[in-house]
Parts: C-alpha cells; sequence; structure tokens
C-alpha cells in the first residue's frame, strides 16, 4: 500500500513538472509573440516537444504568408497610384494643348 502511495505522489509530481513546463513554454512563445507587436519577426523555441515546435513552425508560416500578402498588397497600391498618375498625365497633356488652341482662337484677331 505504501509502494503504492509514493508511486501516485511520484506520478503526480511528475505530472505536474511537464505541467509546468509546458506552461513555461507557452508562456515563452506568448511573450516572444507580444513583443513582436505585428512586426513579422520569426519566434524561436528550443525544446524537447514536437507540439510545440509544430505550433511554432505554424506560427512562424502564418507570419510569412501574413507578411507576403501585405508586400503583395503594398506592390499593387503603388502600381495603382503610378498607372493613376499615367493616366492623368495623359488626360492633361491633351486638354492642355486644346485649352491652349482654345486660347489662341480666341486671342486671335479672325479678319
Amino acid at each position: 500500500m505504501l509502494w503504492l502511495i509514493i508511486v501516485l505522489i511520484s506520478c503526480i509530481v511528475i505530472l505536474l513538472t511537464i505541467i509546468f513546463r509546458y506552461r513555461k513554454d507557452i508562456k515563452y512563445i506568448s511573450a516572444q509573440i507580444e513583443e513582436s507587436q505585428g512586426e513579422y519577426t520569426n519566434i524561436r523555441m528550443n525544446t524537447l516537444d514536437k507540439s510545440l515546435e509544430d505550433l511554432v513552425i505554424k506560427i512562424n508560416n502564418i507570419y510569412d504568408l501574413n507578411q507576403q500578402a501585405t508586400s503583395k498588397i503594398k506592390h499593387r497600391e503603388e502600381e495603382l497610384r503610378h498607372s493613376i498618375a499615367n493616366m492623368t498625365h495623359d488626360l492633361r497633356t491633351p486638354l492642355t494643348s486644346i485649352m491652349g488652341y482654345l486660347q489662341l482662337i480666341k486671342s486671335a484677331n479672325l479678319t
């Protein structure tokens, strides 16, 4: 009976140790996410647990995908601004010429 109690207590101690280690690792991951503050910095984690490593890899992949999407959006916005600037220039040039001709016609003495 005493052996059973000792085994149970040792199992409880081992399980509590594992739980606290997981909790510490998760807090470390959370702290790195909070420190990034929207920046796309990869999370670093050295642990023996495969599931936590997989979690960190998935978070880093999400960061990478988000960074790529943001980069594409910025690039498309820049292309749109450039296209609008070109269209504006293409529209203004003939209109300026037409306005110049109209002013010339108005100011010229047509006799």
